[in-house]
């Protein structure tokens, strides 16, 4: 495989494909199998994905730790079975204006850690089924609660729509694992009128942004014209990442699999976790960690 071809692109998924879609139509574009994704969406929802292409897709599990931005338009008054507007209404409520006035508050009460419930129509496993295909059967069953991170909650504004429904928007960067769905039906249920999910787009992925995203034409266009620059270098999309330059020789070892001593980078002492290590030419060698008083390699790349 050719070098070029290997690294990260961002594409803004558009609605209706979901994400296995998306890695199925990358494939196609540019007639390589080995295509991985960080962070499953729904197929209603729309905005950025970023995959991995040829031998990185084994750092794609170091991108899903990043953080997540959405922008999300949400109805109120409207409660349904898939916690967006794809579902069966289940309850409508009148809002009234108690219920717009105390939106701020309620979006602060769920800054901070948060536990959720998946909903029923998402793609967590129980008991080796997905859960929507079980949803669809009509079935619903117990799921374990998790604990998710909400870092920003800000209401943009309000607006009623021509069919006179109530609506708000609103941006939040969340941990990985945050369902947007259930973040509004709770907001919904503690503002006493219900609520659900009207648009959602996710705006970042990390450091990667919406408008460094491309749709399959662009990158189909600029394949065809054999232009790979939308296939990005892997170390600018693991900033939050340690990374240490390694000389030569210790480069070749660790290529090899050879462990070196961690004196070889004196601020290792203390580490815990995985971190990059660099050729001179500022090139990903390997993904390393440190035990028993070594720097021992985890994934080789070079």
């Amino acid at each position: 495989m050719e070098a070029l071809k290997e690294g990260f692109v961002i594409i803004n998924k558009p609605k209706g494909f979901t994400s296995h879609d998306v890695v199925g139509k990358l494939r196609k574009i540019l007639h390589i199998k080995q295509i991985g994704h960080s962070g499953t969406l729904d197929p209603e929802v729309t905005g950025v994905m970023v995959l991995a292409v040829g031998r990185f897709t084994r750092l794609i599990e170091y991108i899903e730790k990043g953080t997540k931005t959405y922008l999300c338009d949400a109805i109120l008054g409207i409660r349904t079975n898939t916690l967006d507007m794809t579902g069966e209404i289940l309850k409508t409520t009148l809002v009234e204006e108690k219920h717009l006035s105390d939106i701020n508050s309620a979006l602060e009460d769920f800054i901070g850690e948060i536990e959720q419930i998946p909903p029923m129509f998402s793609a967590v496993h129980v008991n080796g089924k997905r859960l929507h295909q079980l949803a669809r059967l009509g079935l619903e069953v117990e799921r374990s609660k998790r604990k998710v991170n909400i870092f920003k909650l800000k209401l943009l504004r309000t607006y009623q729509d021509d069919e006179e429904m109530f609506h708000f928007v609103f941006t939040v960067i969340c941990s990985r694992g945050t369902y947007i769905r259930s973040l509004v039906d709770d907001i919904g249920i503690k503002l006493g009128c219900g609520a659900t999910v009207f648009n959602l787009c996710r705006t970042a992925v990390g450091n990667c942004q919406l408008d460094q995203a491309l749709n399959f034409e662009e990158i189909e266009k600029m394949s065809e014209e054999d232009d790979w620059c939308f296939i990005k270098e892997p170390l600018d999309f693991l900033r939050d990442m340690p990374a240490y330059q390694l000389n030569t020789e210790d480069a070749k070892k660790i290529s090899n699999g050879i462990k070196l001593p961690i004196q070889t980078i004196s601020s290792l002492e203390n580490s815990n976790e995985d971190f990059l290590l660099l050729s001179e030419k500022n090139k990903i060698i390997a993904v390393a960690f440190v035990a028993e008083k070594l720097i021992k390699p985890k994934k080789v790349f070079h």
